[in-house]
């Protein structure tokens, strides 16, 4: 099932701030962890979403990096 038909980009958005906000260290690895998590999550997205998702991580929730 598509991420994109179940939540809305924003919903994900705010989820995945929210576990970069809870990591008990904040540093690369732990970010990355999370990143890769969500990368699995989203692998079947269709661009529009994930467009949708990275503007909602720049204006809603102030996140401009996660490490690669």
């Amino acid at each position: 099932m598509e991420v994109s038909k179940v939540v809305s980009a924003k919903a994900i958005a705010s989820e995945l701030a929210q576990a970069i906000r809870d990591l008990p260290v904040a540093n690369t690895p732990s970010a990355r962890a999370v990143r890769l998590e969500y990368s699995q999550k989203l692998s079947g997205a269709s661009p529009e979403y994930v467009l949708d998702l990275a503007r909602a991580l720049l204006s809603e929730q102030g996140l401009r990096w996660l490490p690669a």
